[in-house]
């Protein structure tokens, strides 16, 4: 789609390139500089305005077309998609009952096996006493030595099969989690507390500013910790009638 051709196009370019020129020699020193100023931003928006009007319609024909094509799109691949989220929440749940399960018989094997550790150091130090009592003191000693050193190898299950080989491919699978902001004041506590990245929030100073506009005492600016405020002059123009 040809929306310029060359001679319009590098028409385009020699008046921005001349306008910028005009622009970047200019100092603002007098009311007649700042008027000067005030054409030369006024001539720059009219350019600003004719080439987007200029590229327009061509703008909103290709948008057109990228809507109807992400739309077709989208309505082609959304059954797929909505299937393979089912198919993960299905497999996710399912991974995650399959490793409470591990867990908790890893965590009866443990038991057993610091119980055993228990008894085990309980039977030698009964029998270092006997050795003691005895009178053989070098004996009982070596048996509290090894009472002390009772570690018994725990069993360990196997880890679950996070992957999949299948006629079609693969799947492979992670553990991982989703974060929920529940109370975001406690957040931003936790923020300014040094325990969470500051990173974690978005501070958009367009609000902040909002915020100032509507707090501000006549012409003094409201303080906002953290911030710093600075003055300037916006600008808007019009076209000469």
């Amino acid at each position: 789609m040809e929306v310029l051709n060359t001679v319009e196009v590098e028409k385009f370019k020699g008046e921005g390139s001349a306008i910028e020129q005009q622009a970047m020699a200019l100092q603002v020193k007098d009311e007649s500089s700042r008027l000067e100023a005030a054409d030369i931003r006024e001539r720059a928006r009219q350019f600003i305005k004719s080439v987007k009007e200029k590229f327009a319609p061509a703008k909103e024909k290709a948008h057109q077309a990228h809507v109807e094509i992400c739309a077709l799109e989208k309505g082609i691949i959304d059954p797929a998609d909505k299937i393979v989220k089912i198919l993960d929440k299905k497999s996710s749940d399912y991974l995650l009952e399959e490793d409470r399960k591990r867990r908790e018989a890893q965590a009866k094997i443990d038991a057993e096996n610091r119980r055993r550790e228990d008894a085990e150091r309980e039977r030698l130090l009964k029998l270092a006493v006997k050795q003691s009592e005895n009178g053989n003191v070098a004996k009982a000693e070596e048996t509290l030595q090894k009472a002390e050193e009772v570690s018994l190898i725990s069993p360990v299950l196997p880890s679950l099969d996070r992957s999949v080989k299948t006629e079609s491919g693969g799947t492979s699978s992670m553990k991982d989690f989703d974060v929920t902001v529940v109370n975001p004041l406690a957040v931003i506590q936790e923020i300014a507390a040094g325990r969470l990245p500051v990173s974690a929030v978005n501070i958009l100073p367009n609000v902040l500013k909002n915020w100032a506009k509507m707090n501000r005492v006549g012409d003094k600016l409201p303080v906002i910790n953290g911030c710093r405020l600075t003055e300037k002059f916006s600008f808007s123009g019009r076209a000469a009638k």
